[in-house]
């Protein structure tokens, strides 16, 4: 925390500005003299409002002492309690509010939540003696529920966004994906049977740690999913996903409950108005080790009947699985309540299967899997929702709301199953033909297989992408029935579209409704990929479809040079033409290796080859630490000149920036860098490289370098690859990747050496296309061109011209410098 941070009080004037005729003021009492406040010390005064907190059910929380401020976090809430003083020296870091140079001012509590609110979250505060701490605590709890009702009712228009399991409409940001590679789904489809991929604990942690930390109105679900994960994947979750986060390189702090998800934990419960009898006395919501001591209470039997219940369906007891299925159904009781357009709550029943065994090792359930998968269905089934709810899954009450367009004014469209991937519950057979349209009756059913359509931005029709002939015709349906059952094979019916089949196989029938086919081909070929095509010839005037290879330029909504249909721009060695979807059967991925620019490329000293060369896509953290473990390493093994080779590196970065800028307007970017393992043992803090990093003059003060570990991918001996796209943008070039990422990654490429490679297409000349590439060699912080390829395609046809000579000349290294690599080069030591 800054030092010139405000304190409670002047952050709530600020609020009160900011919210204007909205903000409600609620730090009254403001006459009430400072012996009030001089009665109380800042810690007793938070721990007291922490207890009368911890009466309704709040967990409880150990206090921080930060910048003159007391600091707790019960659940959802940040409390702050400061004295309303301007003196910069209360807010130093060692400051106490009960120091007694300023133990004569008011003493404030601020209250946020959730923990990073903003504006239109929940803000509020008191003075010590303007109210008891009990009313404090009291006021505080119900501002949280009317806060939070408040936010979800406020998402309820942004509700649009169907979970690709079940259908039930979300706020975008309220659904995550269980692993990098999964889709995001809602909180009762997280361990459903047709989630395709494995759940990495680490990363959905992350991610649900970041979305209750920042969002009040987040569905009540996903606190019952972080409970079930902490109770069952073992001790010490929380410590153990600190470090493996910490290892991965992110951000390792994690949020409470994963260490305690009795103590730690908040379940929300549903308005006091909705709830059932035995939560009367209990706040906005509670700790899970509250709510189940207020449901014992209400029923004392409730453990005996739950262990009675586990032992009739054979499922064997373990003390975790009463607390996790109490969490579900409060949860998930409290979010139908709250959204009363979504689905019942019974309904996650249905998706408690195969989904936890599904965990990946070391982060797995303790255990047997499918053990407390099956004590959770029984228990929730019939158990918990039948005290809570008064029914179970199968006598459910009919609620007409719950089915959007329920009501008039409700001009969304049906939720519906189509809305989401086809279940399990039919056979093989069946499923390809509902999804291939091919059942009479079945209304839009190409449309599961297709995916969406693109949207016809004027009036005129799209041209036709139906097959030309016959023999396009039967290789697009052959086509599509073996590659719809071969997903069905590999990844379930939940994969079977489209989408799934290009990014899991690489392969492509195009759609024959022109809408689909123009989407799917913008999605799937944006990247300019190198494919073979099945192909007709123009307007099938081949006997056959034949394959031929081609690089995909663009695609074209409208025509391509033979007529107003849609089609491919593609290149074919020097030829530049163009294909009609039409004419297309079948399209496959098929990348060559990462650049084809001779043998100069492909003979490397150190014996490395680009087809070889592995795929990296680092986030900006890991490109800094690629950059700061060499400067480390260059600093020992060059202690007398590393920091004139700092020099050079950044000329070089400043250099190789500039190059893709000085082409066309649509350029692609590839970089092939000789990764090493820099790992240097050294732990003095005293190293001048700890203290330094690239600056471009030498003078290393700019800051520290980046530390932590080196990414797993530059452990590895050869040549990783990297690749990204800029354009024109304004007066200044954009990237599609993060600009940060792009300039350590340049930086990188100067101090280990490698290859940069530029792809350029230019459509400015009113009658011609010029594209090309230029391909450079780096090493010892110099670049040299070795390759340049300019092809220009116009009336008179297409003409190619080639050069290897740079065009600029580059500084010489230092003789001292240059005399030293010589020395401790790879060759000289083998001689």
């Amino acid at each position: 925390m800054p030092k010139n941070q405000p304190t409670a009080a002047q952050r709530a004037r600020r609020l009160q500005a900011a919210k204007g005729g909205r903000y409600t003021d609620i730090l009254h009492g403001l006459a009430t003299s400072a012996d009030e406040s001089e009665r109380w010390r800042a810690d007793d005064w938070l721990q007291t409002v922490l207890a009368h907190l911890q009466e309704l059910g709040w967990p409880g929380s150990p206090l921080d002492l930060e910048f003159g401020q007391y600091h707790a976090y019960p659940g959802p809430v940040q409390l702050q309690v400061a004295r309303d003083v301007d003196d910069v020296d209360a807010q130093a870091d060692d400051a106490d509010p009960d120091d007694p140079r300023w133990a004569q001012a008011p003493l404030w509590l601020g209250v946020l939540a959730p923990h990073e609110a903003t504006v239109d979250d929940l803000e509020t505060g008191a003075r010590a003696g303007a109210e008891t701490p009990q009313q404090i605590a009291a006021r505080v709890d119900a501002e949280l529920a009317q806060a939070r009702l408040r936010l979800v009712q406020a998402a309820e228009p942004d509700s649009t966004t169907s979970c690709p399991i079940c259908g039930d409409r979300y706020a975008v940001r309220h659904l995550l994906a269980t692993s990098a590679e999964g889709d995001a789904v809602c909180p009762a489809c997280v361990w459903d049977a047709d989630q395709r991929w494995k759940a990495d604990l680490p990363y959905l942690a992350v991610r649900i740690d970041r979305l209750l930390r920042e969002d009040l109105s987040a569905p009540a679900g996903w606190a019952a999913v972080a409970a079930l994960l902490a109770l069952t994947c073992g001790a010490n979750l929380g410590r153990r996903l600190e470090r493996e986060l910490q290892r991965r390189g992110g951000f390792p702090l994690v949020m409470e409950w994963w260490n305690q998800p009795l103590e730690r934990s908040w379940i929300w419960l549903p308005p006091r108005e909705r709830r059932h009898p035995a939560f009367a006395r209990l706040g906005a919501g509670a700790s899970l080790a509250a709510i189940i001591e207020a449901l014992e209470r209400h029923d004392p039997t409730l453990r005996t009947q739950a262990q009675r219940l586990c032992r009739d369906a054979e499922v064997r007891w373990r003390p975790a699985l009463l607390p996790a299925a109490v969490a579900y159904a409060v949860a998930f009781t409290a979010q139908a309540a709250e959204r009363d357009r979504h689905r019942k709550p019974v309904h996650v029943v249905d998706s408690t299967s195969d989904g936890l065994s599904q965990l990946r090792s070391p982060f797995a359930v303790a255990g047997d899997a499918s053990n407390v998968e099956a004590g959770l269905e029984v228990l929730l089934e019939y158990l918990l929702f039948p005290l809570l709810l008064g029914h179970g899954l199968r006598d459910t009450p009919p609620e007409p709301r719950r089915v959007y367009s329920a009501e008039p004014e409700d001009d969304r469209p049906a939720r519906s199953r189509s809305d989401a991937r086809v279940t399990h519950e039919v056979n093989r057979a069946s499923q390809v033909a509902v999804v291939l349209g091919q059942i009479p009756g079945v209304p839009n059913a190409q449309v599961i297989w297709d995916g969406s359509a693109c949207p016809v931005h004027d009036d005129a029709p799209l041209g036709a992408t139906s097959p030309v002939n016959s023999d396009i015709d039967e290789a697009r349906q052959a086509a599509r029935i073996q590659v719809a059952g071969q997903m069905y094979d590999d990844a379930g019916p939940s994969a079977m579209i489209a989408d799934e089949a290009w990014a899991r196989a690489g392969l492509w029938i195009p759609a024959d409704d022109g809408a689909h086919a123009i989407r799917q081909a913008r999605d799937f070929l944006a990247d300019r990929p190198h494919v073979d095509v099945l192909w007709g010839g123009h307007d099938g005037a081949l006997s056959e479809p034949m394959w031929i290879g081609v690089q995909v330029i663009e695609v074209n909504e409208r025509g391509t040079g033979i007529g107003d249909v849609p089609g491919l721009h593609v290149l074919r060695g020097e030829s530049l033409f163009g294909m009609r979807l039409s004419d297309i059967a079948l399209v496959r991925r098929a990348e060559p290796a990462p650049i084809n620019a001779g043998s100069a490329l492909a003979d490397n000293e150190d014996g490395t080859r680009y087809d070889t060369a592995y795929v990296i896509d680092p986030t900006a953290e890991q490109a800094w630490r690629l950059v700061g473990h060499k400067i480390h390493q260059l600093a020992h093994d060059h202690p007398r000149s590393w920091r004139a080779l700092d020099h050079l590196a950044s000329k070089c970065r400043e250099r190789l920036w500039t190059l893709p800028t000085e082409h066309g307007q649509d350029v692609t970017v590839q970089l092939w860098l000789r990764l090493t393992d820099t790992e240097v043992d050294c732990d003095d803090p005293s190293c001048q490289a700890r203290t330094m990093y690239l600056t471009g003059d030498g003078t290393g003060d700019g800051g520290q370098v980046a530390s932590g570990p080196l990414p797993e991918f530059a452990r590895t001996r050869g040549l990783a690859y990297f690749t990204f796209t800029t354009h024109p943008h304004g007066d200044a070039w954009a990237a599609s990747k993060d600009p940060q990422t792009c300039t350590w990654m340049y930086t990188a490429l100067a101090l280990y050496g490698g290859f940069m490679r530029v792809n350029w297409m230019d459509f400015a000349a009113p009658d011609a296309v010029t594209s090309g590439y230029a391909a450079w060699k780096v090493r010892d912080f110099q670049e040299t061109e070795i390759r340049r390829v300019v092809i220009t395609s116009g009336p008179d046809g297409i003409s190619q011209t080639e050069t290897g000579a740079p065009d600029y000349a580059w500084p010489s290294l230092p003789p001292e410098v240059a005399a030293e690599l010589e020395q401790r080069s790879p060759a000289r030591q083998a001689r």
